[in-house]
């Protein structure tokens, strides 16, 4: 037939030749600010995480609930604007699929407590603090950093609602 060519082994695997274009355009581009490097990782997190099975999770997450059946984290979350929520969605996910963690995602407290650290535009930092308890991520507290060091009473409401958990 006129205009077709022959399919070798590699033409019959479609991931094989999308990935060769996209590196050999990839490498004619030049480096991207800071930035958009960062905002590019959490679209390609997003778009792992969102494509793995439910079944893979190393470290499912549970909300830290109240007494009185409260959860601060959850109203805490859906306080926040829809992209600040997503890209701590994603990070929460990376959390789920990708336990064990470090920095720049995780990075433990102390005490049995880890924080997961998120980067949000204009500056803003959130933090989520959690522990693992039964096979589980506890998400235990959740705040707006203003300060280098994490603020004493946030590290003690999560000491206190930890105590609960392990009760």
């Amino acid at each position: 037939m006129r205009g077709r060519k022959e399919l070798s082994d590699t033409d019959s695997d479609p991931t094989h030749n999308l990935r060769d274009f996209v590196r050999s355009w990839a490498a004619t581009l030049p480096p991207l600010p800071q930035p958009f490097a960062i905002r590019l990782d959490r679209a390609y997190q997003f778009w792992y995480f969102t494509h793995m099975d439910e079944g893979q999770k190393r470290l499912p997450i549970r909300f830290y609930q109240s007494a009185s059946g409260r959860e601060p984290v959850r109203d805490w979350l859906k306080s926040l604007s829809v992209d600040d929520r997503r890209i701590l969605g994603t990070d929460l996910r990376a959390l789920e699929f990708g336990w064990p963690l470090g920095m720049p995602l995780c990075r433990a407290l102390g005490n049995g407590l880890w924080e997961v650290r998120s980067s949000l535009p204009q500056g803003r930092i959130a933090r989520v603090i959690f522990c693992t308890h039964a096979h589980e991520a506890i998400l235990l507290h959740g705040f707006m950093k203003k300060s280098q060091k994490t603020p004493k009473p946030d590290i003690d409401v999560a000491l206190r609602r930890k105590r609960e958990v392990e009760q």
